[in-house]
């Protein structure tokens, strides 16, 4: 190793052990990280999977903070019964062991029994639809883009995700497909409604 402003190396002997929860080869492809100091960190690749995939670990991670944090603390040991037991192996972990380390710890430093994170429920998406053709469903998004702009073209097509000459040329297409649509478009971004023919 060539120390920075040194003329001469100095011989070391050292290890490096990197740790990351960063997919780093993905980050290599898309310019994130050094593609060089990839290939010189990866020598001997170790892929730990998250404490949830492999649930029976739990137990003896249990056992073992308990009695880490037990003779730091001068505290009892704690044992979980069967039913904290489950809770804790159901638990997701998010923050993985250390995550696991610190509500076993937090429990000898209040001198209480741990308590599981409060994490809340996902939220109860409805994936319901009307119908399951595409081309109903898309008319059916651009009417109610529409109607909660109030016509106007450039928010609708915000709503859409699409932009505004886009959303012309798919009206076109929908007055094209249906001649006897009650709704046409008209210059100015006003949706007026037409009379039957």
């Amino acid at each position: 190793m060539t120390p920075v402003g040194a003329a001469h190396p100095v011989p070391v002997d050292v290890q490096i052990l990197a740790a990351t929860n960063r997919d780093l080869e993905l980050d290599v492809a898309d310019g994130r990280f050094r593609e060089d100091l990839f290939y010189r960190l990866n020598m001997v690749e170790l892929r730990v999977p998250p404490l949830r995939d492999r649930v029976e670990d739990i137990p003896e991670f249990i056992e073992f903070f308990s009695r880490r944090f037990s003779e730091r603390y001068k505290r009892p040991l704690w044992k979980p019964d069967a039913e904290m037991l489950k809770r804790f192996c159901e638990f997701p972990w998010p923050g993985n062991v250390r995550q696991l380390s610190h509500v076993i710890e937090q429990s000898y430093v209040l001198d209480c029994a741990p308590h599981l994170p409060h994490v809340e429920p996902p939220a109860q998406v409805d994936v319901t639809l009307p119908f399951m053709d595409l081309s109903r469903l898309r008319c059916a998004a651009i009417q109610q883009a529409l109607a909660t702009t109030r016509g106007h073209k450039g928010r609708a097509a915000t709503l859409l995700g699409v932009h505004a000459n886009t959303l012309t040329r798919m009206l076109a297409q929908m007055e094209s497909d249906n001649p006897g649509s009650s709704t046409s478009w008209r210059a100015g971004g006003r949706l007026r409604r037409s009379k039957p023919r």
